[in-house]
């Protein structure tokens, strides 16, 4: 049946025994009994006229809105959550390191990978008057996580079931949407189905493969805010899906905004606290289709690499070795009906500090193995991209990634309505290179460009101020606006380039070998000694409207400074 509870101020704390939790739906800690197939009649409603604060004890002391408990079994249907909060909603689990001590809004729980959830929103402060604190939801211990969506950690699926979780997920009202993760293993943050798997060291072959699907949408009127951990695998992401996850993924994404900022984890030694505004995560190595991400920021986007392995930050579906098919479209700050701009601020996107720490606006990811199939539009007043001083702590802007394999099917727009578009690669480690459009550093079978305007172009960008190339000084720290990369191998069609800038363009080579700057599709050659290559179709376009045109080039071998489609040591007809 149907469920309410209305207060003020509701609490729910879980307690340090072992199985102390506190929960609001049917099920609890162990639910190993079958809870059978729920219908409509299990809808949970949360009215608070107050505050709502959850906050996980120690020992599997959760703090739960929705059926189940650490080892559901069972089947829920049509059982919709409704969470409506005047004011500030805090979802905090344990600092402990023990398992399933965690806050979360959704059916499921820890180890819940006997459940099966279909057709069941949640909705969160979707009132009028609610919301008008903070939704702050952090991860903190091991294994113990914060989350709006169901499953849970580890809830991914094993031999025995095929986890399946769907509905939407929908915040109304917020002041600001704040999520962050902690120093444990696995204290992650998120919002979306799914969870870490856990599946790092298993035989993958052995365990099921779970289907997470729903349309996500978010508004605040404050900061949408994703900050990834200190503890390894405690990420931060709006989606379905979750670190070493198995399960397919469907379903868009929708953020309204004051201003947006995406940072990977400072992970100390440890590994993979990155952060994502997508569907898929590191290591989800399953299709993941339909997950367009649109944002509409009034004041700026910024997507940051953090400061330890693997600690990526990336708006788009996909993530670091996420392997499998890729489509979904990345627009920030653009109507597509109109192709006018609609946010503002400045959009910037950089490198972190360690090795792998990329920073993304696009489908893909490094090292990422499928085709990728969407378009990329991003505008802002101004536009900054720039490496990390980490190796291959490479800043794009478009589809694919370092590393990326299979055909990209896209197209790319950039467009800084009132200042610069600054490609920054000087400070950059070895491989950090730069780069508007589809492809990346050593990637291969291809690119066919979407060309949205009409003609044989698929990159166009376009700045009120100047446009500047800038190359660094370790080897592949070059800055490119083009499909392909250094070693990129494929054909590239309908690869045309338009540039166009208010003031001046300008293409600076660094003193790196293959610190090269280029407007064009093509590249040069990688610093394992392959040279890009394939053929190349469309015209190149750069227009300097009330300023020069600056080519320099490096002293390093293969710092060429460029215009047109090829490169240093390109093979093919271009």
């Amino acid at each position: 049946a149907s469920g309410g509870v209305t207060g003020g101020n509701i609490t729910l704390a879980g307690g340090n025994g072992a199985g102390s939790y506190a929960s609001i739906g049917n099920g609890g800690s162990s639910a190993t009994a079958d809870l059978g197939a729920m219908n409509s009649n299990g809808d949970i409603d949360v009215d608070a006229r107050g505050n709502l604060t959850m906050t996980a004890g120690s020992n599997d002391g959760h703090a739960r809105i929705g059926h189940g408990g650490e080892l559901l079994n069972g089947t829920i249907t049509d059982a919709q959550i409704y969470v409506d909060v005047v004011g500030a909603i805090t979802m905090t689990a344990n600092t402990a390191n023990s398992d399933g001590s965690n806050a979360q809004i959704g059916h499921g729980g820890f180890n819940s990978y006997n459940v099966g959830v279909t057709n069941s929103d949640i909705f969160i402060n979707t009132l009028a008057g609610t919301g008008t604190g903070d939704l702050s939801i952090n991860g903190r211990g091991q294994n113990n996580y914060a989350q709006i969506g169901h499953g849970g950690g580890r809830s991914d699926g094993n031999d025995r079931f095929y986890a399946t979780y769907s509905g939407a997920i929908t915040v109304g009202n917020a002041a600001n949407i704040l999520l962050t993760s902690g120093a444990g293993t696995d204290g992650y943050s998120q919002i979306g189905h799914g969870g870490e798997g856990g599946n790092g060291s298993a035989p993958r072959g052995d365990l099921g493969i779970g289907n997470y699907s729903g349309a996500i949408m978010l508004t605040t009127a404050g900061e949408l805010s994703l900050k990834g951990g200190t503890g390894s695998d405690s990420y931060s992401q709006v989606g379905h899906g979750g670190d070493e996850v198995l399960a397919t993924t469907d379903g868009p994404i929708t953020i309204v905004a004051n201003s947006v900022s995406v940072t990977g984890g400072d992970t100390s030694g440890n590994s993979d606290a990155y952060a994502q505004i997508g569907n898929g995560g590191h290591n989800n190595d399953q299709d993941h289709t339909n997950g367009s991400v649109t944002i509409s920021a009034a004041n700026g986007v910024s997507v940051t690499g953090g400061d330890s392995d693997r600690s990526y930050a990336q708006i788009g579906v996909g993530g670091f070795d996420a392997d499998g098919i890729l489509s979904g479209d990345v627009v920030i700050n653009f109507d597509t009906t109109t192709v006018l701009p609609t946010g503002g601020g400045a959009i910037l996107v950089q490198g972190g500090g360690d090795t792998d720490t990329y920073a993304q606006i696009g489908i893909g990811g490094q090292s990422t193995n499928g085709a990728k199939t969407g378009f990329t539009l991003v505008s802002g007043d101004s536009v900054t991209l720039r490496s990390g001083d980490g190796d291959d702590a490479s800043a794009q802007i478009g589809a694919g990634g370092f590393g990326s394999t299979e055909l990209i099917t896209s197209f790319t727009g950039v467009l800084a309505t009132t200042g610069d578009i600054v490609m920054d690669a000087s400070a950059g480690g070895e491989n950090a290179s730069v780069q508007i459009g589809a492809g990346g550093l050593a990637g291969t079978d291809g690119i066919t460009g979407l060309p949205l305007l009409g003609g044989d172009q698929s990159v166009f960008v376009q700045g009120a101020g100047a446009v500047r190339l800038i190359g660094g000084t370790q080897n592949n720290t070059y800055a490119h606006i083009g499909n392909g990369g250094a070693g990129f191998r494929g054909d590239k069609t309908n690869a045309g380039v338009s540039v166009s800038a208010g003031t001046s363009v300008s293409l600076e080579s660094g003193d790196g070998p293959g610190a090269y700057t280029q407007i064009g599709s093509g590249g040069g050659v990688s610093a394992a000694g392959t040279a890009a290559n394939g053929s190349v179709t469309g015209v190149v376009f750069v227009d300097a409207a009330a300023g020069g045109i600056t080519l320099a080039s490096g002293d390093q071998q293969g710092a060429y400074s460029h215009i047109g489609h090829g490169g240093g040591g390109y093979t093919g007809a271009v």
